[in-house]
């Protein structure tokens, strides 16, 4: 770390997506500056550049900014090669980067139901939150820092629990997502050290993502992992110490266009309840919806938010198959068809997002904030200056 890194990393230390980021830049020894800083001396400059008042966002020598982890490591994967992440078997790494992306974004359910709605983790991180991401007006003063506390798990409960389709019908199935990865992943690592061998590949790092500085630091689900899956446990200290130059002469299994030894459950969960999601989320989209009755696994999700991000995810993961020869495809397809995921997958074509309509992501493009964004930011929280990447 040092003032000539060329690149400025703007992280929150307790960030689902911040810790995957740094973990990717550790392992591959990129030069960077981790910079821990509240939204209240950061945001309106991180909003300015990306239209997101959100991190990890990354600055770069010469002005450029990038924001988002997936197309991030993709981008950084570019310019710093070694040790690949990517293990060059064209249906295999499709296989990842469906990983990564249900790792991602399916986990995030029972990440934040285990840190709001649980007793010990909400009360903590009413007070965390706000002096550690909010910081400026509302920690200044306990009366205040307690106040925010409370708005602000109302706000997490509101929009990404209760109002987006939790109820306590479907709340131990969203438990048990976490649980059953946990399962899931223990198996593989009683085995080897990473998911693929003996080094790191993308879907580690997508994994890591919720099972560093949510599932294994928070204090309800760090207890369950640390009795239910201690070999879990162990690699997430093993990701967050691994660097390039560790990795010197380790190897990932040989691949042949198969299923990689213990992926298969993983696979199957992704196939059976997340591409569905995409897939009537992506339908929504495209109906105007705002919000969608969701049916995964039996278990039904009453009014869930459209999100236009996640059409986008459906989007790349199209795109990375169409980039296969039919070959592949075919292979891809043998895989997922019984898993459930391929109709999901491909059913109706591409429904198309408008999130990155320029192709341009993770470069983010500068905006002007709104008088009305620059004065209830501070006060609200409030991450969206834009619904869709400039």
């Amino acid at each position: 770390m040092s003032s000539t890194a060329p690149y400025d990393a703007f992280v929150f230390h307790r960030s689902y997506f911040c810790g995957k980021m740094l973990a990717y830049l550790r392992y591959k020894q990129v030069p960077f500056n981790a910079i821990y800083k509240p939204l209240s001396e950061v945001g309106g400059e991180i909003a300015r550049n990306t239209g997101l008042r959100q991190m990890p966002a990354i600055r770069m020598a010469d002005g450029t900014w990038l924001q988002d982890t997936t197309p991030m490591l993709d981008w950084f994967e570019a310019r710093h090669p070694d040790p690949p992440i990517m293990s060059g078997d064209p249906v295999v790494d499709f296989l990842m980067r469906l990983l990564e992306d249900y790792a991602d974004e399916w986990l995030w359910r029972p990440a934040i139901l285990s840190r709001w709605e649980a007793d010990a983790d909400g009360s903590m991180y009413k007070t965390l939150f706000v002096k550690e991401f909010l910081g400026g007006f509302w920690a200044w003063a306990p009366p205040l820092t307690w106040l925010a506390g409370n708005l602000v798990k109302k706000h997490q409960s509101d929009k990404f629990l209760s109002g987006d389709g939790l109820t306590k019908d479907n709340r131990d199935y969203v438990w048990s997502i976490y649980t059953n990865t946990l399962n899931r992943l223990e198996a593989i690592f009683q085995k080897q050290p990473f998911l693929l061998g003996d080094r790191p590949c993308l879907a580690d790092f997508g994994f890591f993502a919720s099972m560093f500085w949510h599932f294994s630091n928070d204090p309800t689900p760090s207890r369950i992992m640390q009795e239910q899956a201690p070999g879990v446990y162990e690699w997430v200290a093993r990701m967050w110490n691994m660097t390039a130059e560790k990795a010197a002469g380790a190897a990932f299994l040989p691949t042949d266009g198969t299923v990689p030894t213990g992926w298969g459950p993983l696979l199957a969960d992704a196939c059976d309840a997340y591409l569905p999601y995409l897939h009537t989320n992506a339908r929504a989209l495209e109906a105007g919806e705002v919000r969608f009755d969701l049916k995964v696994q039996g278990h039904v999700f009453p009014k869930v938010h459209v999100s236009p991000y996640r059409t986008w995810c459906r989007e790349r993961l199209q795109n990375a198959l169409s980039e296969l020869s039919q070959t592949d495809q075919d292979r891809v397809q043998a895989i997922l068809e019984p898993l459930g995921g391929w109709r999901p997958l491909t059913a109706d074509a591409h429904i198309r997002s408008d999130w990155d309509p320029e192709g341009v992501a993770p470069i983010c493009r500068p905006r002007e904030l709104s008088l009305r964004y620059r004065l209830l930011a501070p006060f609200t929280g409030t991450n969206h200056v834009r619904t869709r990447r400039a």
